[in-house]
């Protein structure tokens, strides 16, 4: 779910809250505006209610508190449902981006992925305009460019992201992270 406030006040650029069902980050976007978003679990709050009452009801009550404060921007909710943090099916076209392999969000760098794929697959697409490749040879090429500049991206991510969801390993990492032991540097660079 997602949705535009004004008068959220924040002493950070971006928040990220957790409770037992899912989390929401909060962010600056522009003109005094945030932008909220979070990933919730199937059936943790009534979709239809004001986005202060699903995080209440998905066990946000401080933020649902802070938004209840503050002004939602018209017409910005927006929700989707059942992502699949899989692979497309073999149908015949190139896909590029979130089409072709959705990262899940909280490990995420969606929008540069979404970019950089397309770069990925402009060679073996002007090679096949240009008619030196067919249609067949061009998308394979593209899509293995971007197995081999996203794959392990790809698959740490949707290694590490039902964790994110249980409130236990959250508490490990937050523990491991105090101990210093937790491998921030590495798990950074193995998604970005």
């Amino acid at each position: 779910i997602k949705q535009h406030f004004r008068g959220l006040e924040m002493d950070k650029d971006l928040e990220v809250h957790f409770a037992r069902g899912g989390y929401i980050g909060v962010t600056k976007v522009e003109d005094g505006t945030m932008n909220v978003c979070g990933l919730l679990k199937r059936g943790s709050a009534d979709l239809r209610k004001p986005f202060a009452v699903i995080a209440a009801q998905s066990g946000f009550e401080k933020l649902s508190h802070r938004l209840t404060e503050a002004t939602p921007v018209a017409d910005s909710f927006c929700a989707v449902a059942s992502l699949d943090y899989g692979a497309t099916e073999e149908d015949g076209l190139l896909h590029i981006g979130d089409r072709n392999a959705l990262i899940p969000p909280f490990t995420g760098n969606g929008m540069t992925i979404a970019l950089q794929s397309a770069v990925a697959a402009s060679l073996p697409l002007a090679a096949w305009s240009r008619g030196e490749i067919s249609w067949p040879v061009a998308r394979k090429q593209a899509m293995q460019a971007q197995q081999r500049q996203f794959g392990t991206r790809w698959r740490t991510a949707r290694a590490l992201h039902p964790f994110v969801l249980h409130a236990g390993v959250r508490s490990l990492a937050r523990a491991l992270h105090n101990l210093g032991v937790l491998p921030v540097a590495m798990l950074y660079r193995l998604m970005h």
